[in-house]
């Protein structure tokens, strides 16, 4: 695994007088969709919303990105972040590298990364709001 600082793996504590935003934290924690899309320009809170579910939800996974520009080095930073709140977690990059050059490789990852190995962990782990 990568040598990845861990505050790049923590969620952001916000400032002491931030605004939270409970209706939108209970409505994602509620939800049954398995991802959600945060849309906003600079400045708009996207990052503070997102720390407050994380916080919210109990066991979650952080990952700020900073500047990963090939597949494997992203998936294996992804891979640490989930490991630091599901130490269970057990999923190798690199057994997939010899089916990097295939055209459907990045489907064919993702399918073992979401369907196998992330399957096992995803039941409903958070708070009560």
């Amino acid at each position: 695994m990568p040598n990845v600082p861990s505050a790049r793996l923590t969620v952001p504590k916000g400032p002491n007088k931030e605004i939270v935003r409970g209706e939108l934290i209970d409505t994602e924690l509620k939800s049954s969709r398995k991802l959600a899309y945060i849309h906003a320009g600079a400045g708009y809170g996207k990052t503070t919303l997102l720390s407050q579910i994380a916080n919210s939800a109990g066991n979650s996974a952080w990952l700020s990105l900073d500047g990963e520009n090939d597949f494997f080095t992203f998936a294996n930073t992804l891979c640490e972040a989930i490991k630091q709140s599901f130490p269970e977690f057990d999923f190798s990059t690199s057994e997939y590298l010899p089916f990097s050059e295939k055209d459907n490789f990045v489907s064919m990852f993702a399918g073992a990364f979401i369907c196998g190995e992330c399957s096992q962990m995803c039941k409903p782990m958070h708070k009560s709001r």
